[in-house]
């Protein structure tokens, strides 16, 4: 079913970081809402972050059970991982690069433009704000769903919801359906088959 997905998140509406710090002596805000005050990180913590291979998993000869293993633990203990050997072309993955890195170089009115809508998470902003009095991280985000296409925002005003320039992101989000549809398939087989458990 391709359904978009609802309540992915949301967050309260915060002020934009970029204009935060070039009115830095005009703030009015809260200083605990903004003041990160650097805490040593936990022994576990200055590990290296897990990285799974995407190869060892789809591989029936061997490897996968103990790969299986590490994606598990990575999950349980860290919440999140590195993926390795995962076929996307290192061309593709580079010009999501420039383009995200383009998107944040653009005036802040541009930015702005594309803002998270009230209760959903898609758009430019800043992500899980949900109290006043929590406090905020000193960065912006852009959070575009991409897979399946019908999950991707619409606008029933007319306001876009890629980017400029939006040919380049499209480019890039038919090459990642591209790759999409080459990688995980074998993955669709396999779970299919119920042979992999993670």
């Amino acid at each position: 079913d391709d359904a978009k997905p609802r309540h992915l998140g949301g967050s309260l509406p915060v002020p934009n970081v970029q204009d935060l710090a070039a009115r830095r002596d005009e703030l009015t805000l809260t200083p605990t809402l903004l003041d990160r005050v650097p805490t040593p990180l936990p022994a576990k913590e200055q590990e290296q972050i897990p990285v799974v291979d995407l190869g060892r998993l789809l591989d029936l000869a061997g490897g996968r059970e103990e790969e299986a293993a590490r994606l598990r633990w990575a999950c349980e203990n860290w919440g999140f991982f590195q993926v390795v050997n995962h076929g996307t072309p290192e061309e593709t993955v580079e010009e999501m690069k420039r383009n995200v890195m383009g998107f944040f170089a653009l005036p802040l009115a541009e930015k702005a433009a594309l803002a998270q809508e009230p209760g959903e998470i898609e758009g430019y902003g800043q992500a899980f704000v949900v109290s006043e009095e929590q406090t905020l991280d000193w960065a912006d985000m852009f959070f575009l769903l991409t897979q399946p296409p019908s999950y991707r925002a619409t606008s029933a005003s007319g306001r876009p919801t890629l980017p400029r320039p939006r040919i380049a992101w499209r480019t890039t989000l038919r090459r990642c359906k591209g790759w999409q549809a080459s990688c995980c398939e074998p993955w669709r087989r396999t779970w299919a088959r119920g042979t992999t458990r993670t």
